[in-house]
């Protein structure tokens, strides 16, 4: 027997439909439903149309409650719906590498949020990263730093850093940092981020290793060769020990090739 989705069966529905200034709310419902959805699959060809409408109807009837934001931040606050409705097509025109696009909007939504939450927020700070994020890949790297930078010192305060989002805060702005050759800089911020997972996970949990990979790279490319051999060397130790088949044999043998980098160019400078 054939199984039909119920969202492409809601696609087919909106696709017969006449949308535009006349959509209905059941319309704007089953569009909420297939946008997320295609986001999810990351279609976003044919989920941009559907934003754009959402955002068209939330714009004419702002009082309208919609289950639009399934979680996260937008969900706790529906009286953003128009700001959700841009920050969803934001990352919609982002996925399909339409950058002016995403930068208008990304740039509107932040200062809104910023306008009407804390700027600490953990869910604002979400926000504030993706602006962050985009300047870095449109090349505005100082730009980039200076707000990474205060973001990561905002999770710091809010003793966050150990989250997800504050892995990944931490992973973005060593990025910039490296791309500036900002690496003494970058090397305090990975023995931090090291320090906090040690504390947080213990030892041998992933995000602990993944800090002491960062310590160790950046140990390298700083040249203080001596200690990221010692780091390199008792990471790799970790790594092989800890294989697992959910891919830990990729990480054990790419901290190999850094460990043997290490050792040649200790042997080349002696």
């Amino acid at each position: 027997m054939v199984q039909r989705s119920p969202v492409r069966f809601a696609h087919r529905l909106l696709r017969r439909g006449h949308g535009g200034a006349n959509d209905s709310l059941l319309n704007v419902m089953l569009m909420v439903r297939v946008a997320n959805q295609l986001a999810q699959l990351e279609i976003f060809e044919e989920e941009l149309p559907l934003r754009e409408r959402i955002l068209e109807f939330c714009k004419r009837q702002p009082t309208a409650t919609l289950p639009i934001y399934p979680d996260g931040f937008f969900a706790d606050h529906p009286e953003l719906a128009i700001i959700g409705s841009e920050f969803y097509l934001y990352r919609c025109h982002l996925g399909l590498g339409h950058y002016q696009a995403a930068d208008l909007l990304i740039t509107h939504v932040e200062s809104e949020v910023l306008r009407a939450i804390r700027p600490k927020d953990p869910g604002v700070l979400g926000i504030r990263h993706c602006k962050a994020a985009l300047n870095e890949t449109l090349g505005r790297l100082e730009d980039a730093r200076e707000s990474l930078l205060q973001i990561w010192q905002d999770y710091d305060e809010l003793g966050l850093l150990h989250s997800p989002e504050g892995h990944n805060a931490t992973f973005g702005l060593l990025s910039v940092l490296h791309d500036l050759h900002d690496r003494e800089r970058a090397l305090q911020i990975a023995r931090k981020i090291l320090a906090v997972n040690s504390d947080q996970y213990g030892p041998d949990h992933r995000q602990t290793l993944e800090a002491l990979e960062m310590v160790a790279n950046f140990l390298f490319l700083t040249e203080n060769l001596s200690e990221a051999l010692v780091v390199a060397t008792s990471l790799s130790e970790r790594r092989f020990r800890l294989v697992t088949e959910d891919g830990g044999a990729e990480d054990a043998l790419r901290v190999q090739t850094t460990l043997e980098s290490i050792r040649a160019a200790i042997a080349s400078s002696t």
